[in-house]
């Protein structure tokens, strides 16, 4: 499976060819102080305090120990801003603009000078990203979602990048044989090794890097660098894990 090189989305994806992928700070970017915020269509929500989610993390305090998958996604916005595409046995979705809002587990995507959200991307992600440096860039998310095996859960795949084809984090939970993911004009190929508490083997142009379970690794490809983290496998050959531009980690 490759990431987002699908001749079915060419159009979709050139439709946006003219917008800048440079940061826009809208007025509206981010609230951090729990404050609440007035959206023309929404009823009155509060922000969470960024600072506090990230310090808490995925805890059984904070009621995400419910046996879900360690990383997750749900993407839903308007039919001119959200495209969903069936893909062999599974389904890509694919949205854009400018991300304009981040709370505890969505980020919201819109048009600048425009207060209401034109997409909303729900997340399930380790406390060890920070998203923070997106708000106010122009992004393209690319959610693929392949049939579950006999037994197992549904596969997930999601892709942050810019316009200018930066790609800042690619984070997938499901089946991991031999996975494609294509970076920094490269491709990195990711597979799980099949001994019991194995580690993510992570195959650049260059080298390969070997990730343990519940470790991280950096690596280079060409001049952009990333952070590469396996949060959790299982015996049945499904992993969690993520790459992530090394802005995004802390």
């Amino acid at each position: 499976m490759r990431v987002a090189t699908w001749e079915s989305m060419n159009a979709f994806n050139r439709s946006w060819a003219n917008d800048s992928s440079e940061v826009t700070r809208p007025v509206d970017v981010l609230v951090l102080t729990g404050e609440h915020v007035t959206d023309d269509d929404d009823d009155d929500h509060e922000v969470f305090p960024l600072e506090q989610f990230l310090e808490d993390g995925w805890d059984d305090e904070n009621g995400w120990d419910d046996g879900s998958p360690d990383i997750s996604f749900f993407m839903v916005g308007g039919a001119h801003s959200v495209v969903r595409i069936p893909l062999g046995r599974g389904v890509v979705t694919q949205g854009q603009g400018v991300v304009k809002h981040l709370e505890e587990d969505r980020l919201l995507l819109g048009t600048p000078g425009i207060s209401f959200h034109e997409v909303s991307l729900t997340y399930r992600l380790p406390a060890s990203l920070d998203l923070r440096p997106l708000i106010g860039r122009r992004v393209v998310l690319t959610l693929e979602e392949e049939e579950a095996p006999s037994g197992g859960r549904v596969g997930q795949t999601l892709t942050v990048r810019t316009l200018d084809g930066r790609v800042w984090l690619v984070a997938r939970c499901g089946v991991v044989r031999e996975v494609d993911h294509a970076l920094a004009g490269g491709v990195v190929r990711v597979s799980l090794s099949p001994k019991d508490g194995g580690p993510l083997v992570v195959a650049t142009p260059d080298m390969q890097h070997i990730v343990a379970p519940g470790g991280e690794g950096r690596m280079r490809i060409g001049a952009s660098r990333y952070v590469v983290e396996l949060v959790s496998r299982d015996e049945s050959g499904g992993a969690a894990y993520f790459i992530a531009d090394d802005l995004l980690w802390h």
